[in-house]
C-alpha cells in the first residue's frame, strides 16, 4: 500500500509537470495567433516524455519537484519573451541572442513587455508550484522504494525514454516521406525546415517550443563531422571559382550607368528608424531636398535589427547562422576574417588596380562595444572606425560638448549618446575628406532611435519641440483651419502625409510622434551640415564634393519600437503582415547619375524626366548599386542582391528577424501567404496574382540556393589569406 502511495506521488508530478507545460504551450500560441498547438506535436510531447523519464528515476521527491519548476519556469520566461519580441518586432528568441545581453540590458524598457502574457504563464506556473506543493505534503515525504518498485521505476524511464525518442524519430520519418518529392525544397518542405530551421517563426508555428529549441541547442553546437564539412568546403570552392563578373554576364554592355560615377566618392547615411513621413517641406528641409533632388525609390523595402541592415549596406549580403556578433565573440582569431568582397575592399582593389588611393571610414554616435562594432568593421575594409567613446574625448576638451553623454565606457541608459547633428559636426572634415584621390564613408545615425523619446531633454534644448509644435499647435478649431485631435496643422505637413498615405494619430500615439519628429529635425540637421560642406568645399582637383560625390540615404527598419510605423499607416498594432510596414526611404543623390535617369525618363508631356523610381529594392540592393555605378567588374555569386540599373534587378528579401516580403506580398515560407496587397476578384485580376505569386516564390527560391554558399564563406572564412 505504502509503494503504491509513494508511486502516486511519482505520477502526479510527471502529471503536473504535463499538464503544466501543455498549458504554456497552448497559451504562447494562443497569444501569437498560431492555433492552438503546433501542426508536428509529437516533438512536444516526445520531449515531455524524455524529461518525465528523467523525472521518474530522480531518486528523492523535492529534487523531481525542483527540476520540474526550473524547466516550466525556462519555458515560462521563453514564452513572455517570445510573446513580447514577436508583439514588437515580429521576432522570436533563439540562442545565438544570449550573445547580445549587454546590447538588449542597453535598449531594454519595461514599457516592452507585455504584461497580459506575464500573468497569464504567472499563473500557470504558480498553479503548478501549488500543485506541486501539495503533492510533496501529502503522504511521505522521502520515497523508501522497495527493489521491486525501483526496478519498475528503472523500467517505466526506459519506457518513457523509448516513448519519447521513438516519437521524435517518428515524426522526422515522416517529415523526410512526405516532402520527398516535391519541387521547391526551401519553402515547401516542411522537413527542410526542421534540418535548418530557415524561418524561425514557422519552426515555432509548426514544431512547437521543445521541438524548435531542442533542435536549435543541436545545431548552436555545430555537429559535424570532419567529411561533412570538407564536403560542404569543397562545393563552395567549386562555387566561388565558377562565378563571372557582371562583364562576362552581358549586364553591362549598352548600359550608361555602368562607370557612371567611376571615381566618385561615396557616402552612405543609415538612418536610424527612417521613415518617410519623417520628411516634410518644413521642418526637413535638408531631407526634402533630396526627396526632390535625389532618386528617390518608392519602392525600397527593409525589415532588420540594425547591425544586419548595416551589415547588408556594407557587405551586400548577410550569414544567417554566423551572426559576426555571435561569431566574433567566439572566435579569438577575429583579424582573420577575410571578405574581398565587402563594398570598401572592393573599391580598395579597384583603387589600387588603377593607381589610385580611397580612404574609407566608418563612424557612429554610440559605443564601439554595441552588437562588436569596434572588433567586426576593421574585418570589412574600413582604415578608421569613429564611434562614441571618440565624442567623448572630444567633450572632455571641449567645454561646448561637455555634458551630453556620461563619460564612461558604457551606457547607464540607451539614452545616452550624443546626437547625430553633433557628430556631423565634429568629425565632417574625416567624414568627406576633400584632399584625399577617393574616399568612402560609412554613417549609422542614432537620433531618431525609438522609444522616441529617449533624448527629449536633448531635443527639447536644441528647440526641436519648439519648431514641430509651432507647425502643430493644440488649439480650437475656428473657421476653415484644417484640424486633427484638436491640432491645428500646417498645410505644408498635412498635405504632405495626406499625399504620402499618413494620417495624424491621436492620444499616445500623436506624442510618439511628435517625439520621432523632434529626433527626425536633428538629423536633418546633421545632413544639413554635409550638405553644406560638400557644396562649400572642393576637392584637389577643384571640383565641387558634391557633384563628384555619390550620396545613398537609407532607412534600416521601419518605427517598430512603439508600434508609431502602425500608427501613422493607420494599421493595428497586431498587423505585422502588411507590407507597406515596410517600406521606408532610399534616396541616391549623384548628379551624373541623377541627370542620365531624368534624360532617360524624359518625355514630350514632361521634358525634365523624373527622379522617382518604382522598381522594387531592398537593402540588398545598395552594394551591387554602387558598385555598378562605379565600374566596378563584380561577381553577382558573392551579393544577394542586383543593380537597380540592371534590367533583372529583383532581389529576394528574407528578413532574419522573420518574414518574405516584396512589393506585393509578406509570408514565412511564400506560401501561405499572410497578406497580399493583389486581389483575386475578377480571371484577370487571378492571372496577375499568379503570375506576380510565381515570381515572389522564384526570387526567393534564388535567394535561398545562393544563401548556401554564402553562409559557408563567412562560417569556413573561405577567403582567408
Amino acid at each position: 500500500m505504502e509503494q503504491n502511495s509513494q508511486l502516486k506521488k511519482d505520477y502526479l508530478i510527471i502529471a503536473t509537470f504535463i499538464l503544466a507545460s501543455f498549458a504554456l504551450e497552448v497559451s504562447l500560441f494562443l497569444f501569437l495567433g498560431f492555433g492552438v498547438l503546433p501542426k508536428y506535436f509529437l516533438f512536444d510531447f516526445g520531449f515531455m516524455l524524455i524529461i518525465s523519464g528523467l523525472l521518474f528515476i530522480t531518486p528523492a521527491y523535492k529534487t523531481k519537484v525542483a527540476i520540474a519548476i526550473t524547466i516550466l519556469s525556462l519555458q515560462a520566461i521563453i514564452n513572455c519573451v517570445n510573446v513580447t519580441l514577436f508583439n514588437i518586432f515580429g521576432d522570436i528568441f533563439t540562442f545565438d541572442m544570449l550573445t547580445l545581453g549587454n546590447e538588449a540590458a542597453a535598449a531594454f524598457s519595461l514599457k516592452f513587455i507585455q504584461w497580459w502574457s506575464v500573468i497569464v504563464m504567472a499563473i500557470i506556473l504558480t498553479a503548478a508550484i501549488v500543485a506541486f506543493v501539495f503533492i510533496l505534503k501529502s503522504g511521505n515525504r522521502k520515497p523508501n522504494y522497495s527493489q521491486s518498485i525501483s526496478l519498475f521505476l528503472v523500467l517505466t524511464f526506459i519506457f518513457s525514454f523509448a516513448c519519447g525518442t521513438g516519437l521524435i524519430k517518428l515524426q522526422k520519418n515522416y517529415l523526410e516521406t512526405a516532402y520527398a518529392d516535391i519541387n521547391n525544397e526551401y519553402f515547401e518542405s516542411d522537413s527542410y525546415l526542421y534540418r535548418n530551421l530557415n524561418v524561425k517563426i514557422a519552426a515555432l508555428k509548426k514544431f512547437g517550443t521543445f521541438g524548435l529549441y531542442m533542435t536549435d541547442i543541436y545545431q548552436s553546437l555545430g555537429i559535424q563531422s570532419a567529411a561533412q564539412i570538407k564536403a560542404e568546403q569543397d562545393e563552395t570552392k567549386n562555387y566561388i571559382n565558377s562565378a563571372k563578373t557582371v562583364t562576362d554576364l552581358g549586364l553591362t554592355a549598352g548600359n550608361n550607368y555602368f562607370g557612371i560615377s567611376k571615381t566618385n566618392n561615396i557616402i552612405t547615411i543609415m538612418v536610424e528608424s527612417f521613415e518617410w513621413f519623417a520628411i516634410d517641406p518644413e521642418l526637413t528641409p535638408n531631407l526634402y531636398w533630396l526627396y526632390t533632388n535625389a532618386l528617390n525609390f518608392q519602392n525600397f523595402y527593409a525589415r532588420n535589427k540594425t547591425n544586419v541592415s548595416e551589415g547588408i549596406g556594407i557587405l551586400g549580403s548577410y550569414p544567417k547562422d554566423t551572426q559576426f556578433t555571435t561569431f566574433y565573440r567566439a572566435n579569438s582569431d577575429v583579424g582573420s576574417l577575410n571578405l574581398p568582397f565587402s563594398l570598401p575592399n572592393m573599391l580598395k582593389s579597384q583603387a589600387e588596380t588603377e593607381g589610385r588611393n580611397v580612404t574609407t571610414a566608418y563612424f557612429h554616435d554610440y559605443y564601439g562595444y554595441f552588437y562588436g562594432r569596434n572588433t567586426v568593421l576593421p574585418s570589412f575594409g574600413f582604415d578608421n572606425c569613429t564611434f562614441l567613446e571618440d565624442l567623448i574625448t572630444k567633450a572632455a576638451a571641449d567645454p561646448d560638448l561637455a555634458g551630453k553623454p556620461q563619460a564612461t565606457d558604457k551606457p547607464t541608459e540607451f539614452s545616452d549618446f550624443f546626437l547625430d547633428s553633433v557628430l556631423f559636426k565634429e568629425y565632417i572634415s574625416q567624414i568627406a575628406p576633400a584632399n584625399t584621390d577617393q574616399f568612402y564613408s560609412h554613417v549609422t545615425t542614432v537620433s531618431m532611435h525609438g522609444g522616441y523619446d529617449f533624448s527629449r531633454p536633448r531635443l527639447e534644448a536644441e528647440g526641436y519641440y519648439d519648431q514641430v509644435l509651432s507647425n502643430l499647435t493644440k488649439a480650437a478649431p475656428t473657421g476653415d483651419e484644417t484640424t486633427d485631435n484638436d491640432y491645428t496643422i500646417t498645410s505644408s505637413i498635412k498635405k504632405w502625409l495626406s499625399d504620402n498615405g499618413y494620417t495624424l494619430p491621436s492620444g499616445d500615439d500623436l506624442e510618439k510622434f511628435i517625439n520621432y519628429k523632434a529626433a527626425a529635425l536633428d538629423t536633418d540637421k546633421a545632413i544639413g551640415i554635409l550638405l553644406d560642406y560638400l557644396r562649400t568645399n572642393t576637392d584637389k582637383d577643384g571640383n565641387a564634393l558634391i557633384d563628384v560625390t555619390t550620396l545613398i540615404v537609407y532607412g534600416d527598419h521601419n518605427t517598430y519600437m512603439t508600434s508609431l510605423s502602425n500608427a501613422m499607416k493607420n494599421l493595428p498594432e497586431t498587423d505585422l503582415f502588411t507590407t507597406e510596414l515596410y517600406r521606408l526611404p532610399l534616396m541616391i543623390y549623384d548628379k551624373a547619375t541623377v541627370n542620365q535617369y531624368k534624360s532617360d525618363t524624359a518625355t514630350a508631356e514632361k521634358p525634365s524626366g523624373t527622379n522617382i523610381i518604382t522598381k522594387s529594392a531592398t537593402t540588398f540592393s545598395i552594394v551591387p548599386t554602387v558598385m555598378f555605378m562605379h565600374g566596378i567588374d563584380y561577381k553577382p555569386n558573392f551579393y544577394q542582391g542586383a543593380s537597380l540599373f540592371t534590367e533583372n534587378s529583383d532581389t529576394g528579401f528574407i528578413s532574419i528577424i522573420g518574414g518574405i516580403i516584396d512589393e506585393n506580398f509578406f509570408s514565412y515560407d511564400t506560401i501561405d501567404i499572410l497578406y497580399s496587397k493583389l486581389k483575386k476578384s475578377t480571371p484577370e485580376e487571378i492571372e496577375i496574382y499568379n503570375k506576380a505569386l510565381k515570381h515572389y516564390q522564384k526570387i526567393n527560391v534564388d535567394y535561398y540556393e545562393k544563401q548556401i554558399h554564402l553562409e559557408r564563406i563567412y562560417k569556413y572564412n573561405m577567403f582567408k589569406k
